[in-house]
């Protein structure tokens, strides 16, 4: 049966399959599409195949246990190019990209979001002028639509809570996330190798330190790694001022599925903890670590990958703990990517309620 039909009613709609792929690709796809139906005014429905640890006024998560919505032909589907440009976002109405009345997509279609374009279409400038996100950056735009989207239940808020409580001794909390190949079972390549996470881990003591007036007694660290020796290196170095959500490592997408419900709370407090409870992020070019920058508010480091990682030659010409760090910097390389809100008057939380309330 249509859709439309199922539902009750005529409106338009735009799909997002979430669940076949890692967290970062869910985020992705999640806030990509659900942009995209606020400006074309569409009904945006979700459908979470794993499970439901958020919850929000502005979006429905179903699991209704019966796998993925069935793409029919009636379903036109655009092609997103992964990491594609999408030139076209830039200037055209999404009217004529998107002219049918249903869409369906599943997170692996997106390889990145493509709002960076969204945010400069001039077609666009009033609806984004009364959503309060005129004139901010994609990356500030990414992280309020997930806070929007993605706002988690009181279940996972409260484990949440009792890891950041934790945390609240320390004037400054430094957040990295380590991906590596994660565990054999996933057959993923290898991000970084020994070096680059020592590396990462004086990275983030330098910065600590100078956010911290040099007081090391004043700094904590927080550390999500897809690797158990990652973590035991970070009790190494760290000691008792680093902190890790206990359980069993797990992938979205590389797990099988029943331990992806079993142990995927492991895979959100990681993500809440890095974007919402630290102060300064030193990550990984991975989309998990990435999309908790965004949702941070804030700036990042961003370590590079192959000829461009720590151990390279090249490492001292780009690493930012060569730098005195600014708030709206970019290094050419693994840089400080800005997420400072620009919006007179309003602080952080203000622009989030802001935009949410538009």
């Amino acid at each position: 049966a249509d859709l439309r039909q199922q539902i009750g009613h005529p409106y338009r709609f735009m799909v997002a399959n979430v669940g076949a792929s890692g967290y970062a690709d869910h985020i992705k796809c999640l806030i990509s599409l659900f942009l995209v139906s606020l400006l074309t005014n569409r009904v945006f429905l979700a459908h979470w195949v794993k499970v439901n640890f958020f919850h929000s006024p502005y979006i429905r998560i179903t699991h209704p246990g019966t796998g993925r919505l069935t793409q029919q032909p009636y379903y036109p589907s655009y092609n997103f190019a992964p990491n594609g440009r999408h030139e076209q976002f830039f200037t055209r109405d999404l009217e004529e990209t998107f002219p049918d009345a249903i869409y369906v997509y599943h997170d692996a279609k997106i390889g990145m979001p493509f709002i960076h374009q969204l945010v400069l279409n001039p077609v666009y400038q009033p609806k984004l002028v009364a959503m309060g996100l005129q004139g901010l950056s994609a990356e500030l735009v990414c992280g309020i639509l997930q806070r929007v989207l993605l706002q988690p239940n009181p279940d996972l808020q409260w484990e949440v809570q009792q890891y950041a409580s934790l945390l609240s001794d320390a004037a400054v909390v430094v957040g990295l996330h380590i991906r590596t190949s994660g565990t054999f079972a996933w057959g993923d390549p290898n991000r970084v190798d020994e070096h680059d996470i020592q590396c990462m881990f004086l990275c983030a003591r330098t910065v600590g330190l100078a956010a911290a007036g040099g007081k090391a007694e004043r700094i904590r660290y927080f550390v999500a790694a897809d690797n158990y020796k990652a973590r035991d290196m970070a009790r190494t170095i760290f000691g008792d001022r680093v902190l890790m959500v206990n359980g069993t490592i797990t992938h979205m997408a590389r797990d099988p599925i029943q331990t992806v419900r079993e142990h995927m709370s492991m895979i959100l407090v990681d993500h809440l903890l890095l974007s919402e409870h630290t102060t300064h992020l030193v990550l990984t070019q991975s989309g998990f670590g990435i999309s908790a920058g965004w949702r941070s508010l804030r700036p990042f480091i961003i370590h590079p990958r192959a000829h461009l990682r720590c151990s390279s030659p090249l490492q001292s010409k780009w690493c930012p703990a060569n730098y005195q760090i600014p708030e709206r910097e970019y290094f050419e390389y693994g840089g400080v990517v800005s997420g400072a809100p620009r919006v007179p008057g309003k602080s952080t939380n203000e622009i989030v309620q802001w935009g949410a309330a538009h």
